[in-house]
Order: structure tokens, then C-alpha cells, then sequence
């Protein structure tokens, strides 16, 4: 199933958002270690995150915190649609899960967002 988040994180204590070799401190790190603990995505932390079709809106620096970001990725089906709650579960306090949404599947939340405010 192809879902987007909307999510927020206080940047601090965290060498941005996006992923990076040889540095585990990112946000996104964190977000795909909560999506692996509730089996949304694969457990298996060789299997490569683009295999999840993962696309994100926006980036941020070390220490830089955001308000509303969006990310879409393909995860396992909950009947209940309890992703937020379930996610937010196995997340520091500094990053929630905001909102979510089953999307289409040409929809990449770098290149459908309509506007980004920095």
C-alpha cells in the first residue's frame, strides 16, 4: 500500500534528515528503524529503502528542525489504518508522525508538493 506522512521533528540532536553513510543520527534513520520495528517495511536493515518506492519532499540540515515534512513509501497494510499511532510508538519524542494518507501510485512527495516554505 503507497501512503505519505506528513511529520514533524525537533532537528537538534540530529545530523539532519536524510540518511547518510557512516552516520546514524539522521531523523529518516530513526523513522525507518520505527517503520522496521512495526513491520510496516522490511525488518531486515540491509534490504535497501528504495525498495519501498521512498521519496521525501524536502531536506535538512544538522540541527534544523521542521514543522510539517512529507515522505511516501510503499508499507504493509494495516486493516485499522493505525500507522500514526503505531509509528509514533517506537519514535523518540522529537519526531511524530502528524497525519497520513493513501496516495495514488504517480504520486512522489518530492515532485507533487506545490510549495515548500522555508
Amino acid at each position: 500500500m503507497r501512503i505519505a506522512f506528513k511529520f514533524s521533528y525537533m532537528g537538534k540532536d540530529y545530523s539532519g534528515l536524510v540518511v547518510q553513510e557512516n552516520v546514524s543520527d539522521t531523523v529518516e534513520a530513526r523513522i525507518f528503524d520505527a517503520l522496521r520495528k512495526c513491520c510496516l517495511i522490511d525488518p531486515d536493515p540491509e534490504t535497501k529503502i528504495a525498495n519501498c518506492v521512498y521519496t521525501r519532499c524536502g531536506r535538512t540540515d544538522k540541527g534544523v528542525s521542521a514543522l510539517a515534512n512529507v515522505c511516501s513509501l510503499i508499507v504493509r497494510h494495516l486493516p485499522k489504518g493505525d500507522y500514526c499511532s503505531r509509528i509514533n510508538h517506537c519514535l523518540p519524542p522529537d519526531i511524530r508522525i502528524l497525519a497520513y494518507a493513501e496516495i495514488p501510485p504517480h504520486f512522489d512527495a518530492r515532485f507533487s508538493c506545490m510549495y515548500r516554505e522555508y
